[in-house]
């Protein structure tokens, strides 16, 4: 796992204000063939990474709503891309066929 990478996204002060911290379901006992003092151990607690926010009716009809999503979404990148790097993407299968993830 990329320690850093994800530590240092994750720490930034915009990007906790904006999307707070992962969620997920967590493991209740931490993995055996780890050790618990490794940096980045704490995101081995980890059984899911996901991000969300909640908006208002009165947030979504706001003027600069749109805008503020654009850039929500341009900070997260960083995350996505670390997740896809790091533990992969599903794969698709169609008619018994693995088929390519933009072939939905």
């Amino acid at each position: 796992m990329n320690y850093q990478a994800i530590h240092s996204i994750l720490s930034n002060k915009k990007f906790r204000t904006t999307w707070g911290e992962i969620r997920g379901e967590r493991y209740t006992r931490f993995p055996r063939t780890y050790d618990m003092g490794q940096k980045g151990a704490e995101y081995l607690w980890c059984k899911e990474f996901y991000l969300s926010q909640e908006f208002s009716r009165e947030d979504v009809k706001s003027a600069g709503f749109q805008k503020k999503i654009v850039r929500d979404l341009k900070m997260v990148v960083p995350f996505l891309q670390w997740v896809r790097e790091t533990v992969g993407t599903a794969k698709v299968f169609k008619k018994g066929r693995e088929v390519e993830s933009g072939d939905w």
